[in-house]
């Protein structure tokens, strides 16, 4: 669990889970792990960029669970990623704002499930 009060930057990470606390304070994370199998990402009263477009999920359903309190979080996959989102959001957004979901068969089996709560706040997976 990390806890910031500045913008906290990691240049890549081959980490399988993330786990970030971003309180009054903004962190970007850049994931290259080839078996990623989620973890949790809490943003209050600041953001939270999660960059997966090199990283692979790991056989199997993973779970991100993502919180947002005034704040915000940013997830960005690759194109053929299979994503779902399952965000609740109450005076607040979040989208799947993908262009293109593109089909990939090294993919069958692998997924990544986006679990949350968003209040006065918003999120996007891009």
């Amino acid at each position: 669990m990390k806890i910031t009060n500045k913008k906290n930057t990691d240049e890549g990470s081959s980490s399988d889970y993330v786990d970030e606390i971003s309180i009054f304070s903004g962190s970007e994370k850049i994931i290259t792990s080839k078996e990623f199998k989620g973890g949790k990402m809490t943003s209050i009263f600041g953001g939270t960029s999660l960059n997966l477009v090199n990283s692979d999920l790991a056989q199997g359903t993973n779970i991100l669970d993502v919180f947002v309190l005034f704040g915000g979080t940013d997830i960005v996959v690759p194109s053929d990623m299979n994503v779902k989102v399952n965000v609740t959001a109450i005076f607040g957004g979040f989208s799947d704002d993908r262009k293109m979901i593109a089909e990939n068969e090294d993919n069958n089996g692998k997924e990544l499930v986006i679990n949350g709560l968003v209040l006065f706040g918003g999120g996007e997976v891009k």
